[in-house]
């Protein structure tokens, strides 16, 4: 069973008018059920209205899904970024070390000491929340981890904290670091693409580093 609103993504006209249901994008339909990638549904919104019939799964989103995707990429679109920068999970919670005043309304003012709940990273700006629901981006470099989520697919409390880098690297984009062989670090966080969030010790610049660069302290 679905009984879910859905969104439509694309124009799809039915071939067989009497199974196929055609609609537009955009359209609002509502799934009651589905079967083998496609489902049985109605439209709900759209120069269709009231009409039923069975249409592809792949042709539609959940409504609440695609209204969160669409204000992220609003959201990055109005920080000059582009919509479809891949972004990376975080999850954590992060503690600032300095104040910072947003500029325009897609940026989170905060002060020193202040406790944020990340959500993720792009473009070496963070996606955070405050104590009191507000949002927006912060900048990275004024902060720090404070906790990370034990939940994550690839929690770092499993992890030896300290490593050493074992072969210099030079930062290929925004918040990476760049490393010299025999650096220590303080890992923070291993991430899904490969990367770790980190410290590194001889300065207490955080950023990233891919993983695979790190040798753990025993």
């Amino acid at each position: 069973m679905v009984n879910e609103l859905f969104v439509a993504l694309f124009d799809f006209e039915g071939i067989n008018e009497e199974d196929e249901l055609s609609f537009k994008k955009n359209d609002l339909l509502f799934v009651e059920r589905d079967s083998g990638g496609w489902a049985f549904a109605t439209v709900k919104k759209g120069a269709h209205l009231g009409k039923k019939g069975w249409i592809p799964m792949n042709f539609v989103a959940k409504e609440k899904d695609k209204k969160k995707d669409d204000k992220k990429a609003n959201k990055l679109a109005k920080k000059g970024m582009d919509p479809n920068l891949q972004e990376n999970k975080i999850n954590a919670e992060y503690r600032a070390l300095f104040d910072f005043a947003g500029v325009d309304e897609t940026e989170l003012t905060f002060s020193a000491g202040e406790v944020l709940y990340v959500d993720y990273e792009v473009s070496g700006w963070f996606y955070a929340k405050n104590s009191k629901g507000a949002q927006g981006f912060a900048p990275m470099n004024f902060l720090t981890v404070a906790a990370v989520n034990r939940t994550t697919s690839s929690p770092s409390a499993s992890l030896p904290k300290t490593h050493e880098v074992n072969k210099s690297y030079d930062a290929k984009k925004v918040g990476e670091l760049d490393v010299k062989k025999g650096d220590v670090v303080h890992l923070h966080q291993a991430l899904g693409d490969g990367s770790a969030y980190v410290t590194l010790i001889q300065t207490g610049t955080c950023g990233y580093l891919p993983q695979k660069i790190l040798s753990a302290i025993k």
